[in-house]
């Protein structure tokens, strides 16, 4: 039989691996989304593909999405806001507080 972990191995898995990544990924993210250049927002490297401003509202929408279903259980469709944001640093903004 599989031991089921109980709220403190659970809490002291999250404390030790998975709250420390993330605090790390968040940074890398903010990084890459203002290491692209203002003027290279609507870059696509070929047709079909997508924008720099894009592709970086894609990953916040993405990460968004799966921070807030993982903390209360429902996987909200973050689109609309993320794809509201008129440029990079309102982009990085959002991010920001969102992630805080």
């Amino acid at each position: 039989m599989t031991p089921v972990l109980g709220p403190t191995e659970a809490r002291l898995i999250l404390d030790l691996t998975g709250l420390p990544v993330l605090r790390l990924e968040h940074v890398l993210t903010r990084r890459v989304i203002a290491a692209i250049p203002p003027e290279h927002a609507n870059y696509r490297p070929q047709t079909g593909a997508r924008s720099a401003i894009e592709l970086a509202r894609h990953i916040v929408g993405a990460e968004l999405r799966f921070l807030g279903g993982a903390a209360d259980g429902t996987f909200a469709d973050v689109r609309k806001i993320v794809d509201a944001v008129p440029d990079l640093s309102h982009l990085a903004s959002l991010y920001e507080t969102e992630f805080a």
